[in-house]
């Protein structure tokens, strides 16, 4: 398995950072895509790897805030056949809170509905099965749920693959 940053708050060299996380994972021939961050620039350090978001087979939205979903548009525009694994319970609904102040940081308003046909709900652990994975499945886990008040967004997700947890 390799995982590759695509986006995060750290810039290395040609590669910008951003306050967003976006992972290209390769594994066993299938690409995956972990959260597309706050903008586009995922697909510019993808394409200055060489790794195309067209070839992507599968994308799966760690949680609801922006800086992991701000750019699903850009992903469905470059890429028509992945499914988007999203937790059931996602919608357009996160905000902070400051004082009386509510800030929207959630998934960008309409992506839901505009790309409804490329999204699957997922609850609970879920089991992508595909041809190219006859004997060995990738399962995808969330924690159970939580009310917001208590959410800890850095571990909603996690990836489980035969021997490997991202």
């Amino acid at each position: 398995m390799l995982a590759i940053v695509l986006s995060d708050n750290i810039a290395d060299g040609d590669f910008q950072g951003e306050w967003g996380l976006s992972i290209y994972i390769e594994y066993n021939g299938k690409n995956f895509l972990l959260d597309t961050g706050a903008s586009n620039l995922f697909v510019q350090n993808a394409n200055k790897l060489g790794k195309s978001i067209k070839a992507v087979d599968y994308a799966i939205l760690s949680h609801a805030h922006y800086d992991h979903s701000d750019s699903m548009a850009t992903f469905f525009n470059l890429n028509n056949h992945a499914p988007f694994f999203l937790r059931k319970g996602c919608k357009e609904n996160c905000y902070s809170k400051k004082r009386i102040f509510h800030k929207y940081i959630g998934l960008p308003k309409h992506i839901l509905t505009d790309f409804h046909d490329r999204i699957t709900y997922v609850e609970e652990d879920y089991e992508i099965r595909a041809a190219a994975f006859p004997a060995d499945s990738r399962y995808i886990s969330w924690l159970p749920p939580v009310p917001p008040e208590y959410h800890d967004h850095r571990s909603s997700l996690f990836l489980l693959w035969k021997q490997c947890i991202l």
